[in-house]
């Protein structure tokens, strides 16, 4: 489970095991095409029971979860799509979807710590970074300090999945500091994890908005991209609240994220919260007009409502309305033209327009539960391609009788992918007696 290691013992492990002096042995010579099966695994799990840094791990639990196979083995600034440019001092327009993490409070720590534990300390922080970004199919391109910057995307890859990666990405980063480090360093070394934080940008810029180039001298030099969303990545970290992640207008207009997951940063003003609506200072257009780049404060809570994380971490939110039931299931599946299903991953990646879905809800015959049930089913559409008259809430109520000689009860809903962008259906299951025995939601993402 994702959980596992969502806990100061999680991170207590990492921080252990990640800076161990024993000699460790790579666990990717065992790997084949990045797919962890067979003798590689056991090549694995050999290695990790004799070596120190448990690379893989955090991928292992986060790829699984996402419905991302095998694993991403890349290295600091190995973006494959570039490496020519080094050498042939050419450029490349190739879009991009930039983050940007930078944490904060790790100064006092040398107040208070000797060199030796800071530098274990960050340098634990840092991989779980960068295993969380891997586990995203991203490009950890730059460690600064107490900063790293990561790309998303490929010439192989639909842009709009590495717009939805890097957002998911910046989530679980969010979890992981929240739920493991910080906790970690308030009862296990007596820090004041108030003072400790972090800051998150991340946008998206297109192909005719991101310039790849070679800086510098050859190999003497760094492969990075140019242009606008490229660089305002890290003016949205800095512009972040502390503890929060700020999502750029390329990202915004470009899956057309909805109002509901996100909100704009506030500043008091004469005792008065007022809303922060563009980047600042906002910059000028060659044509004197100001440039006027949106931002918004990407909604933590409510999209963990929806991620394919564990009910125990979900249960944890402020403001959760999760109910979680072993003996209940929530699935939406890709139907095809034979009629086959295919599970979607609730939030996970991209669908084309003008496919058939289908939810089901799935009951335990042979359970606690009070038949019959009674489950109401709530579709919420967001973009501008949706109709005025379908923005509002479907609901619709079907009820779960107990089956005879099969071991689950079910009813299902049909839909399809129409408009553009994020949509969720949300399930309430309630027992005969009207009361409330489940609840959750899946978000589907159509291109």
């Amino acid at each position: 489970m994702i959980s596992s290691f969502l806990n100061e013992s999680g991170f207590d492990e990492i921080f252990n095991k990640a800076n161990s002096k024993k000699i460790f042995k790579s666990v990717t010579e065992s790997l084949e095409s990045h797919q962890i099966t067979g003798t590689a695994r056991a090549a694995e799990d050999s290695a990790l029971a004799l070596g120190p840094q448990r690379e893989y791990v955090i991928q292992q639990y986060l790829r699984a979860q996402f419905d991302k196979p095998g694993i991403n083995s890349g290295g600091i600034a190995q973006h494959p799509d570039f490496a020519s440019l080094a050498i042939d001092n050419t450029t490349i327009n190739q879009y991009v979807s930039t983050l940007f993490i930078d944490i904060k409070g790790s100064t006092r720590l040398s107040l208070i710590y000797d060199l030796d534990f800071i530098y274990k300390f960050k340098n634990a922080v840092l991989q779980t970074c960068i295993e969380i970004v891997r586990s995203f199919d991203g490009y950890v391109h730059r460690l600064m300090g107490d900063a790293l910057m990561a790309f998303f995307g490929s010439k192989s890859m639909d842009k709009e999945q590495a717009a939805i990666d890097s957002i998911n990405c910046s989530l679980m980063c969010k979890l992981t500091l929240e739920k493991a480090i910080k906790p970690w360093l308030e009862r296990h070394k007596g820090f004041d994890a108030s003072t400790f934080g972090f800051r998150i940008g991340c946008n998206f810029g297109d192909d005719h908005e991101v310039l790849w180039g070679n800086y510098g001298f050859g190999y003497l030099g760094e492969v990075s991209p140019t242009g606008l969303p490229v660089d305002l990545a890290a003016k949205l970290q800095g512009l972040a609240s502390k503890n929060e992640i700020m999502i750029g207008q390329g990202i915004i207009d470009f899956i057309r994220w909805p109002e509901e997951y996100s909100a704009f940063k506030t500043e008091s003003r004469a005792g008065v919260d007022v809303p922060v609506k563009f980047v600042t200072p906002n910059y000028v257009k060659k044509d004197g007009s100001d440039l006027n780049y949106s931002m918004r404060l990407l909604g933590y809570e409510s999209c963990l409502e929806y991620l394919p994380i564990s009910s125990e971490v979900k249960s944890t939110l402020k403001g959760s309305k999760h109910i979680e039931n072993s003996s209940i299931k929530f699935t939406c599946h890709v139907v095809n033209s034979d009629g086959e299903r295919t599970n979607y991953v609730s939030g996970t990646r991209f669908l084309e327009k003008n496919l058939d879905l289908v939810f089901v809800v799935e009951a335990i015959t042979a359970s606690r539960l009070r038949f019959p049930l009674t489950a109401t089913f709530k579709k919420k559409n967001h973009g501008p391609e949706v109709p005025l008259d379908e923005r509002k809430e479907d609901v619709q109520t079907k009820s779960i009788k107990k089956a005879k000689d099969n071991p689950y009860s079910s009813c299902t809903i049909d839909e399809g992918t129409s408009y553009r962008g994020l949509h969720t259906m949300g399930c309430e299951v309630r027992d005969v007696d009207g009361v409330i025995v489940y609840r959750n939601k899946i978000a589907v993402l159509i291109k």
